[in-house]
């Protein structure tokens, strides 16, 4: 079985405002703990949105000043980084806003970063649990206010579920939904709904990994409510964030333990995760 794990984020200061941030990000989306370096690089322009500069290919000290730059410029809107431009060969992908001007703007925290790799049959000499280090390190530099690191089999469904985009497949024998199972994606359209608010006032529903906030943890009474009703695998202390994983590693996430206590975390974190939208009452 294939293994895909992804990330997202949500923040809530700009990093083109922010050089020093700017500078963090930059080095970790060139770093070589990435088992599939993502290099290909392209900024989305703040004054046409469909507008976005040519890919140029990124790596090592060089590609790091080029994003740095990228970054810092004002102009740009956003930064998108591609493995492969074959869907085929796109093991890792990165997209993160870096502008002054988010969507929503008035949002709680209106900038994002998100991202996946594939996490199997990985090159010689890399390290998962590397790569899951450094994307801590990113969630940090980035001072997301929460985030989520989901594991799937599928790009499809790791790529939906970061994104909150459905992917469907048209063919003649019908449309194929290929993002993560329904209640996942009425998860994911509940968090899409309260976006203003994400990532401040509500979280995401638990994944794999879940990183939560010292006042998302007050919220629902501690790290001690967590460990009573599931005793996770990890709870790793990132300062003003707490990563908690669920199993050892994130092969073994499509257990039924695994799934048993992503549920009993979610009920845990039930005062804190995007609520029910009104068409659902």
């Amino acid at each position: 079985m294939q293994l895909h794990l992804g990330f997202a984020g949500y923040f809530a200061r700009p990093l083109c405002a922010d050089p020093e941030r700017a500078a963090r990000v930059a080095s970790l989306l060139v770093d070589p703990r990435w088992p599939w370096p993502p290099w290909w690089a392209s900024f989305g322009m703040e004054a046409r949105l469909t507008q976005r500069t040519r890919a140029r290919k990124v790596s090592g000290a060089r590609g790091r000043d080029q994003l740095l730059a990228g970054i810092l410029d004002p102009a740009h809107r956003s930064l998108e980084l591609l493995r492969s431009r074959q869907e085929a060969d796109n093991h890792a992908h990165v997209l993160v806003t870096t502008g002054r001007v988010a969507v929503p703007a008035d949002a709680e925290c209106a900038f994002e970063i998100q991202g996946q790799t594939r996490g199997d049959e990985l090159p010689a000499g890399a390290d998962l649990g590397a790569w899951i280090e450094l994307v801590h390190e990113l969630m940090v530099a980035c001072d997301v206010g929460h985030a989520v690191m989901p594991a799937w089999p599928t790009a499809s469904a790791c790529l939906s579920d970061v994104s909150f985009m459905r992917i469907v497949v048209d063919s003649r024998w019908g449309l194929y939904d290929q993002g993560p199972p329904p209640d996942f994606a009425l998860q994911n359209a509940r968090a899409s709904y309260w976006r203003i608010e994400l990532g401040g006032t509500y979280v995401r529903h638990t994944r794999w990994g879940t990183y939560l906030s010292r006042s998302h943890l007050e919220r629902i009474g501690g790290l001690e409510a967590i460990h009573a009703a599931v005793p996770p695998a990890r709870t790793i202390d990132l300062g003003n964030l707490v990563f908690i994983q669920l199993t050892d590693r994130p092969e073994d996430a499509f257990t039924a333990e695994a799934e048993a206590r992503r549920q009993r975390l979610e009920q845990v974190m039930a005062p804190i995760v995007a609520p029910a939208r009104p068409q659902e009452a």
